[in-house]
C-alpha cells in the first residue's frame, strides 16, 4: 500500500459516503434498541446499561449523519466553527459509548466474580452511579478541556476535525487503547473464573436461570459479544491512527475500513442486542413487523418514551394503591 501524507478528493469522499450509510445504519439500529427498552424492558441488570450505551451510540451516529451530510451536500457551509463544534459533539458521544463498554467490562467482571459472595458486594445502585460518573462526566471533561484550550487541527484531506498532537494521545487514543486493554483483561480473568467455577453449563438446562451458573454463562455470552464489537470497530481505527503517528502516513484502504466499523458500531451493538434477547426476538415473530420498526424506530422514540412514562406512572400508582391496601387491612385487624 502507497504511502501519502493527504487522502485525495475522490479518496476523501468515498470516505464521506461509507461514513455517511454506516452512520445511518448505526443510527437506526440505535433508535431500534431504545424503542424496545421503552417498550418491553423491565429495565433490570444488563439492560441498564445497555441502553445507555444506545443512547450514546444513538447520539454518535446523529452527530456524523448530520456532519456528512453536509460535508458531502454543501462543504462551504462547514466552517472551521462548525467542525469545531461538530468534533467536540463526536468526542462526546463516542467517548461515552467507549466508557460505557468498559462499565459492561467492569459490570461483568464484578457480576461473575462475585459469584457465591453474597456478603460485602457493592449495592447495585452505587454500581450503577460509579457507572454513570465514569460514561457521561469523564467525556464531559476530557470535551471541556478540547474546547477551552482549542486543541483541534485539520485531518488530512478529509473536511472533519481532529486533537493535534500529542493532546490526540492523551485525551483520545490513550483511553480507548486503556479500555481495550481492560476488555482483554476481563477476557483473561473470565478464562480464569470459567475454569473456577465450571460455568460451561447448558443453558438450554431446565435450571437455567440468571442467579444459577447456567445463567451466568448466559449473561457471559451475551455481554462478552458487546465487548467484542468494540474491540472489531476500534482495532482498525487504532491501528490507523499509530501508523499515522509514527509514520506519518495516509493509508486510503485502512482510513475507510476504520472509518466503516467505526460508524457501524451502533448497529453492530443492535445485532448483537436482537440476537441474545430471546423476549425481544418473541415480539418480532414477524420478519415484516421487525423491519419496519427498525426502519422507522427513529420517529418512534418519543411516542414509545410517552409510552414508557405512562407504564411507569401506572406501575408507581398500583404500588402506592397496595401499600395503601395493606395498611388499612392492618389498621382494620388491629381493631
Amino acid at each position: 500500500m502507497e504511502c501519502v501524507s493527504s487522502l485525495s478528493s475522490q479518496e476523501a469522499l468515498i470516505v464521506s459516503y461509507t461514513t455517511l450509510v454506516a452512520a445511518v445504519l448505526s443510527l437506526l439500529g440505535a433508535s431500534f434498541m431504545i424503542v424496545n427498552y421503552l417498550l418491553f424492558s423491565q429495565g433490570k441488570g444488563i439492560s441498564k446499561i445497555v441502553i445507555f450505551l444506545a443512547i450514546s451510540d444513538f447520539g454518535w451516529a446523529a452527530v456524523e449523519v448530520i456532519a456528512y451530510s453536509i460535508i458531502i451536500s454543501r462543504p462551504e457551509l462547514y466552517t472551521t466553527k462548525l467542525c469545531h463544534l461538530f468534533r467536540l459533539l463526536w468526542q462526546f458521544f463516542s467517548g461515552s459509548s467507549v466508557f460505557w463498554t468498559l462499565c459492561i467490562s467492569i459490570y461483568l467482571y464484578y457480576n461473575i466474580s462475585s459469584l457465591g459472595q453474597e456478603n460485602g458486594c457493592v449495592p447495585s445502585s452505587v454500581l450503577n452511579f460509579i457507572f454513570h460518573a465514569i460514561s457521561w462526566g469523564l467525556p464531559i471533561i476530557i470535551s471541556l478541556v478540547v474546547w477551552r484550550f482549542d486543541l483541534f487541527e485539520d485531518f488530512p484531506g478529509l473536511h472533519i476535525c481532529v486533537l493535534r498532537e500529542p493532546y490526540h494521545m492523551i485525551l483520545w487514543s490513550g483511553p480507548i487503547l486503556l479500555a481495550m486493554l481492560f476488555t482483554a483483561f476481563t477476557y483473561c480473568i473470565l478464562i480464569k473464573l470459567f475454569l473456577k467455577h465450571s460455568l460451561f453449563t447448558n443453558p438450554t438446562s431446565p435450571q437455567h436461570s440468571n442467579s444459577t451458573p447456567s445463567g451466568k454463562n448466559s449473561l457471559i455470552f451475551r455481554v462478552a459479544m458487546y465487548l467484542l464489537v468494540f474491540v472489531v470497530c476500534w482495532t482498525p481505527s487504532m491501528t490507523s491512527y499509530f501508523i499515522q503517528y509514527w509514520s506519518k502516513c495516509v493509508i486510503f484502504p485502512l482510513v475507510l475500513v476504520s472509518e466503516a466499523l467505526l460508524q457501524l458500531q451502533g448497529a453492530f451493538d443492535c445485532l448483537v442486542y436482537g440476537l441474545t434477547n430471546k423476549q425481544l426476538r418473541s415480539h418480532y415473530s414477524n420478519p415484516l413487523h421487525g423491519l419496519l420498526t427498525f426502519l422507522f424506530s427513529p420517529i418512534l422514540i418519543i411516542p414509545s418514551l410517552v409510552t414508557y412514562i405512562r407504564r411507569r406512572s401506572i406501575l408507581a400508582d398500583s404500588r402506592k394503591y397496595k401499600i395503601l391496601s395493606q395498611s388499612r387491612e392492618a389498621s382494620n385487624e388491629s381493631k
